[in-house]
């Protein structure tokens, strides 16, 4: 099982296709996945991906799973590695 602490860095990877959901985004540490953004937030993680952001993720905090078919819920931070430039206006 893997251990995760608050302050951990993790790795976001959208996925080009997953058939249960088109905008899922998966969470590495060392090189192996460890889970996935949660369909509420991934979307908005796979724009700013694919639209060539660098995004960091970090634990934030570990508690017992909700749902028993999982063995953790871990609470993570995304942010931007370098600042978004604010939308150009037209017209």
């Amino acid at each position: 099982a893997e251990a995760f602490a608050p302050g951990q860095a993790l790795t976001l990877e959208a996925v080009e296709e997953d058939p249960f959901d088109p905008c899922a985004v998966r969470l590495y540490h060392d090189g192996r996945q460890v889970g996935w953004v949660t369909r509420g937030r991934a979307a908005g993680v796979q724009a700013h991906l694919r639209a060539g952001r660098r995004l960091s993720a970090q634990v934030r905090a570990v508690e017992p799973a909700p749902d028993e078919d999982l063995p953790l819920a871990v609470w993570i931070r995304i942010a931007a590695e370098e600042p978004v430039p604010p939308p150009t206006m037209h017209g």
